[in-house]
């Protein structure tokens, strides 16, 4: 079963609650930032990632191909891979790198098989600080008959 959805929401380039607090409270300049690696959403829907001061905030990720409509990857593990490549594009388009990342909101039509990726995330954050995450579940369109 495919993974629906990963790495969304409040990916923050050295910043603290604080600090996204007081953005979020205070006009700040807002900047899409994009990758040649990554294919944009068509006009008008949504931004792959926004910089607002030190913060970088990247939209929910999948691992189609750039027509958006193919799906990549053969199972949990290699769409992984295609997601954190895609993130990783970003995270360094705006300057970052995925050391910078601090919190990840993961969605899975398959919570069974969270540790493929797990197995994927793991080649694109190494040691040192944790990562905060969160596992959600999805149902696919089967599922919700």
């Amino acid at each position: 079963t495919p993974i629906h959805r990963a790495a969304r929401g409040g990916v923050a380039i050295r910043g603290y609650d604080a600090r996204l607090r007081r953005v979020m409270e205070l006009p700040v300049p807002k900047t899409r930032v994009y990758s040649p690696a990554v294919a944009e959403p068509p006009p008008g829907r949504w931004s792959n990632a926004v910089r607002a001061g030190d913060f970088l905030f990247v939209s929910g990720l999948v691992s189609r191909s750039s027509d958006g409509k193919t799906v990549e990857g053969k199972g949990e593990y290699e769409q992984s891979k295609i997601i954190f490549t895609k993130m990783r594009n970003l995270v360094e388009a705006a300057g970052g790198t995925m050391a910078d990342v601090v919190k990840l909101t993961i969605f899975v039509v398959d919570i069974t098989k969270n540790t493929e990726v797990w197995r994927a995330r793991q080649a694109f954050f190494s040691g040192g600080e944790a990562v905060v995450r969160a596992w959600r579940r999805v149902l696919d369109r089967r599922q919700r008959r």
